[in-house]
């Protein structure tokens, strides 16, 4: 459970500097770590792809724009 505290804790301090989809990403690895994920690139793939589904949703399609981060800047 200390990496999915962990990974919450540490979505929470890295949202702001880096953006969503980056803090994102890093807090669903940590989850998924936290359960017991072995592929753990797969994961991080993974929790990318979900988090800039997500943006992109928020973003585009409700218009609601969940802060600027490195990537986010770019679309």
């Amino acid at each position: 459970m200390a990496w999915v505290g962990g990974g919450l804790v540490l979505n929470l301090l890295l949202i702001a500097p880096l953006g969503f989809i980056l803090s994102s990403s890093l807090m669903y690895l940590m989850v998924a770590k936290g359960f017991g994920a072995r592929r753990i690139w797969l994961a991080a793939l993974i929790g990318f792809v979900l988090a800039l589904v997500a943006y992109y949703g928020f973003a585009q399609l409700l218009g609601l724009r969940m802060g600027g981060g490195l990537i986010e800047d770019l679309l």
